[in-house]
C-alpha cells in the first residue's frame, strides 16, 4: 500500500514467530526489527491516519482503529489477517516506544530465557524499578495481537472446558483503552 511516497509494508508476524530460531537467528531478527521500528512506527501512524505523538489520545484513537477495523484471516477467523497480524505488531513496537519515551531506564529486550513463557523469544520490555522479580517484563506486541484477536471475537461470550463442563463467560465490552491501560500501569513498576 502507498499513498504520497508512504508505503506500509505487512511483515508477517505471529506471536513467537522467532521461538524455533536459533538464537542468534532470533538475535538477528530482533535487531533488524530494532533498527527499522521507527519506520514502522512511521508507516503504522500513514496507515492509520492518527497522529502519533506518545499521548494517550493517540493510544486510544489507535486502539479504536484496530477494533473498528481488524480483519479476520481467511482460514481461521479467530485471528487476524495478515495486514491485521503486521498492524498489531507495529501499534505493539507504539505502545513500547510510548512506555520508553515516558520511563527513559526501560529498554527493549529480547526474551531468550524460559521457552514456556508466553513472551519466549519476543520483544519486551525491561528494567523496571518498582519490583520484586529483576526480570519483570512486558510485551507489548502480545498484547496488543492478543487485543486484535479479543476484538474479532463478535459473540462476546468464550467457551472453556473445566473439568469435564462447558462453561460460557461473557467476555463483556470491547475496551478502547486497553492500550492506554498499559502505558499508565507502568508508572506503579517502573
Amino acid at each position: 500500500m502507498e499513498c504520497g511516497g508512504v508505503k506500509y509494508e505487512v511483515v508477517d508476524y505471529y506471536p513467537n514467530q522467532w521461538a524455533r530460531l536459533s538464537g542468534r537467528e532470533a538475535r538477528t531478527k530482533y535487531r533488524e526489527l530494532m533498527a527499522v521500528r521507527a519506520n514502522r512506527i512511521d508507516q503504522l501512524q500513514w496507515l492509520s491516519g492518527e497522529l502519533l505523538d506518545h499521548s494517550d489520545d493517540s493510544l486510544m484513537a489507535l486502539n479504536s482503529w484496530l477494533v473498528d477495523n481488524v480483519q479476520p484471516n481467511p482460514f481461521n477467523d479467530e485471528i487476524p489477517n495478515g495486514l491485521w497480524r503486521s498492524v498489531s505488531r507495529d501499534i505493539g513496537l507504539y505502545v513500547g516506544e510510548v512506555i520508553i519515551s515516558r520511563y527513559s531506564w526501560l529498554r527493549w529486550e529480547l526474551r531468550t530465557t524460559g521457552r514456556t513463557f508466553v513472551d519466549y523469544r519476543e520483544l519486551v520490555i525491561r528494567g523496571f524499578k518498582n519490583v520484586i522479580s529483576p526480570g519483570y517484563e512486558i510485551g507489548p506486541c502480545g498484547i496488543v495481537f492478543r487485543n486484535s484477536c479479543n476484538a474479532l471475537n463478535t459473540s462476546r461470550v468464550s467457551q472453556v472446558e473445566i473439568d469435564g463442563s462447558l462453561i460460557e463467560i461473557d467476555l463483556g465490552p470491547i475496551k478502547r483503552d486497553t492500550y492506554v491501560g498499559v502505558v499508565n500501569g507502568v508508572d506503579e513498576f517502573a
